[in-house]
């Protein structure tokens, strides 16, 4: 009969009870769940002092947790659960309370922010607060144009008058016009606020895959605004003519951002007109000491003390008419909401501009243009 060897199993047992007893004792001599080290807890202060670019945060530490709490902070960033791997503030050691401000913030946008602290086993964090910064204020300077009904439109008689200015009773509800046409420092303003780059992407916004506007060439369009720095800006001097080369898009989204809208060409027709039934709110004739448009080329036999020099002119140049609204004839086109005969491509235009003829900045004359497309003659105005 086969005769097999004995083993001696006692020989191994030491050495299976060492592994078991170390691994047991290796704690740090702290006695504490590995999966739930004894981290700091704290809370998150209320959101403070918003601006459009800063916020006052802070927290308070309840608890340092299993050791002393070496930083304290709060965290941020635009995805739903910051951690001090993102954007994080630095406000001493030690348990209790703290304040942060949080700086270098886009205006209009909204954060995700909690408090941290960490000690040697980790960082704690509060439940995450929400933090919508403000919009940089843009100072627009409005004139209150009454309600009332006027015939839109222009009489048969009105020489160079369109087919598509049949006259018709039109009753508005009273409106807020901005006095002026948007101005290059303005428009600066609002791209910047909106951190819209080079390309004039409308990032985040309600048209993303469209330009808002286009940057300018200093060679051919000396007035218009341009990139550098990470900036928008104009040349200097021209912070106050009108933006131009702006598309539809881009001046729907600006009247959206300070809490207006475009006029519909109702609106901008009977805020031009200010009472008057005449070709220009001026009357007969429209000359060169009263808006800036092609001064060679004047209405019917009207005539002007210069007929040659024109060009896009600062807002408020010439007198404005009897609702106290500038430039509404002549200097740049303005874009208006309406939609040109249920064509989106396309969006409505009125008052000329610095390189149009009289006769096409008359009060009734209707233009349009390709909504995505821009011009250096064409800008807008907000009505609220």
């Amino acid at each position: 009969m086969k005769k097999y060897k004995k083993f001696a199993f006692h020989s191994f047992l030491p050495v299976v009870i060492g592994i078991i007893l170390t691994t047991a004792c290796n704690k740090n001599d702290k006695d504490y769940d590995i999966n739930n080290p004894p981290v700091p807890l704290l809370t998150t202060k209320q959101i403070s002092n918003i601006s459009d670019t800063s916020a006052t945060v802070g927290g308070n530490i309840s608890s340092e947790g299993g050791s002393g709490v070496s930083a304290r902070g709060v965290c941020w960033s635009m995805w739903h659960f910051p951690t001090i791997e993102d954007s994080l503030t630095i406000d001493g050691t030690g348990a209790g309370s703290f304040s942060s401000r949080i700086t270098g913030l886009t205006p209009n946008t909204t954060y995700f922010v909690r408090a941290y602290a960490t000690n040697s086993y980790g960082t704690g964090y509060d439940t995450v607060s929400m933090l919508t910064t403000r919009k940089v204020h843009i100072d627009i300077s409005t004139v209150q144009i009454p309600g009332g009904t006027f015939t839109m439109g222009s009489p048969v008689t009105e020489k160079n008058r369109g087919s598509n200015e049949i006259q018709h009773q039109v009753t508005l509800s009273a409106f807020q016009m901005s006095k002026y046409e948007i101005t290059n420092a303005q428009y600066a303003a609002f791209l910047n606020g909106r951190n819209i780059g080079v390309n004039g992407l409308n990032i985040p916004g309600g048209n993303p895959t469209q330009r808002l506007i286009h940057e300018g060439s200093h060679r051919d369009n000396y007035w218009d605004l341009f990139y550098a720095g990470s900036k928008w800006t104009g040349a200097p001097g021209y912070e106050n003519y009108p933006v131009s080369s702006v598309t539809w898009y881009g001046a729907a989204e600006f009247a959206a951002y300070v809490d207006g809208r475009l006029p519909t060409e109702a609106e901008w027709e009977y805020a031009c007109r200010a009472t008057t039934t005449t070709p220009f709110h001026t009357g007969e004739c429209l000359t060169d000491a009263q808006s800036s448009y092609l001064w060679y080329s004047p209405y019917s036999t009207c005539t002007n003390t210069n007929p040659s020099s024109f060009g896009l002119k600062e807002v408020g140049t010439y007198p404005a008419n009897a609702y106290g609204l500038h430039d509404m004839h002549g200097n740049v086109l303005e874009w208006c909401s309406d939609i040109y005969e249920n064509d989106k491509e396309e969006h409505k235009l009125r008052g000329g501009g610095w390189n149009s003829t009289a006769k096409n900045c008359r009060s009734a004359c209707k233009d349009r243009f390709k909504t995505s497309s821009y011009s250096n003659n064409i800008g807008f105005r907000v009505v609220f």
